[in-house]
């Protein structure tokens, strides 16, 4: 990522940002999705990015890339589901991961 140096009216790299983004990525339920999504995240240097439409059954966390998956469940349709990646030089700072469902849903 570049940055603007005031100081000297020019761009440097900036070597520290955490970087976050969000993904609608429709399923993690496909064959070769995961693999698919971890190279994504790497390509745009992400640190930490929300999911949605994981679409897994159960509550957990999976290894892909240089990361984790902290995913929700999604039920026995496959439909929804939300989770986080998380890059591994992060993970040390997560304490707890606990599902909120709301009743509205």
């Amino acid at each position: 990522m570049w940055i603007w140096n005031y100081r000297n009216n020019s761009p440097r790299k900036h070597l520290n940002d955490l970087s976050f983004g969000t993904w609608n990525i429709r399923s993690l339920y496909r064959t070769g999705s995961c693999q698919t999504v971890a190279e994504e995240i790497k390509k745009y240097r992400m640190k930490i990015v929300a999911l949605q439409e994981v679409r897994w059954q159960g509550t957990g966390t999976t290894r892909i890339g240089e990361g984790n998956i902290l995913y929700g469940d999604c039920g026995a349709t496959h439909n929804l589901g939300t989770g986080f990646y998380v890059h591994n030089s992060l993970m040390s700072a997560i304490k707890e991961f606990k599902l909120k469902y709301h009743s509205y849903l």
